[in-house]
């Protein structure tokens, strides 16, 4: 039986779900893939930033609610109410007229 009361226990509690995760199942590998697209995420607004000017990187991060908006739909069947697809328009919207002038 495994304790997480203590940080020893919750050391033991990550690795009884290693075995998931190397399968690539459960809830350590969902963190696992969430922090390794976070890191590669930073990484390419770093790079972004280094390479063009701040204002043209910094309009396609506003892009990011819009995608986040249509990943949970598609993968997770999550609805999308007409207040929230009118927020998607105009930004998508916002953003293509901002690259184009």
């Amino acid at each position: 039986q495994l304790s997480c009361g203590s940080a020893g226990g919750a050391a033991l509690g990550l690795a009884a779900l290693a075995p998931a995760a190397r399968r690539g199942e459960g809830p350590l590998a969902l963190i696992l893939t969430g922090v390794a697209i976070s890191t590669l995420a930073g990484a390419a607004i770093s790079l972004a930033l280094n390479l063009a000017p701040a204002a043209a990187v910094r309009a396609l991060g506003v892009i990011e609610m819009p995608i986040a908006a249509a990943a949970g739909h598609r993968l997770f069947r999550e609805a999308l109410s007409l207040r929230q697809a009118l927020g998607v328009i105009l930004i998508t919207a916002g953003v293509a007229m901002t690259a184009m002038y």
